[in-house]
């Protein structure tokens, strides 16, 4: 198993706090990680409502694979926000749309969406709105980056 070199990262600090929480990865000759690795650290999660693919709206999800510790929780989050809010509402604010959880790879450096433990929220979500979603999530146990607040990891 080749393991990431925590030094080689801008930021060794948190690479090193994800890598204690959610361990190596089991990469195949592809240089992603095995079918295995997958099957053991990531599950299919529905959700109250269909999501509408990003990139794809006429596309909708009937799960999202997300890291298996995280499952409770988005699922939790995502049942208090389809009780709070309709399905127009969630449709206009842009909540029923998915962006991005598992993507391993995904930018430069080591992030929680290599382990499917990140959610990013939609850009039409502002305002107030958008300081309520993220209260949801913070209560169930993820935090926004710093960077973006759309973008919620779950430590």
């Amino acid at each position: 198993m080749r393991q990431i070199k925590v030094s080689d990262t801008r930021d060794p600090e948190a690479a090193k706090r994800i890598l204690e929480l959610y361990g190596p990865f089991a990469l195949g000759p592809s240089g992603y990680p095995r079918e295995t690795w997958e099957a053991r650290h990531l599950r299919p999660a529905r959700f109250a409502v269909q999501f509408q693919h990003a990139a794809f709206p006429e596309f909708c999800l009937k799960f999202v694979r997300v890291n298996r510790r995280m499952v409770p929780a988005i699922q939790s989050v995502f049942n208090e926000i389809a009780a709070r809010w309709n399905l127009e509402v969630q449709a206009v604010s842009g909540l029923n749309r998915f962006y991005k959880c598992y993507c391993f790879g995904d930018g430069e450096e080591l992030s929680l969406f290599w382990y499917g433990a990140a959610w990013q929220l939609s850009p039409l979500l502002r305002g107030d709105m958008l300081k309520e979603v993220v209260k949801i999530f913070v209560r169930n146990g993820f935090r926004p980056r710093e960077d973006n607040e759309r973008i919620l990891e779950y430590w």
